[in-house]
């Protein structure tokens, strides 16, 4: 499934047609996402263009499930620093976030800004949704 959400993201531009179809066809098949091709995608993200990483943070935002959040995290430590606000506003948006209680959402909110200002701070291990939410 990997290879077809990279083709979606490769042949797509962040335009109207991307807003009105393509996200929505990217977030589908990230919900055939197995293992394996989240370890895909974790291997390629921090290597793709702007544009593409710009994309697949959209199409993680629509699909808005504790995968796509912690991957969210993901990106924005291994940022190189291009598409910071594209994963804070996706976070911020997505559907898990949304459901959190005030406090929650703020813990978030400040995790999130102290990873995208310290990236070397925090290991990989500190970047899912369950120690964030837990501490």
């Amino acid at each position: 499934m990997f290879t077809e959400f990279d083709k979606i993201l490769g042949n797509s531009a962040p335009d109207v047609n991307w807003s009105e179809v393509g996200i929505f066809s990217a977030a589908q098949v990230l919900e055939q996402f197995e293992a394996s091709d989240w370890d895909k995608l974790r291997s390629y993200a921090p290597l793709a263009g702007r544009k593409w990483r710009a994309l697949c943070i959209e199409a993680l935002s629509a699909f808005g499930t504790a995968p796509a959040l912690d991957f969210l995290f993901y990106i924005l430590y291994r940022n190189n620093g291009d598409t910071i606000e594209e994963c804070l506003e996706a976070i911020r948006v997505t559907v898990e976030f949304s459901e959190l209680d005030r406090e929650k959402k703020k813990r978030v909110i400040s995790f999130a800004g102290a990873v995208s200002r310290n990236p070397g701070e925090y290991t990989e291990n500190d970047l899912t949704m369950s120690v964030v939410l837990s501490k």
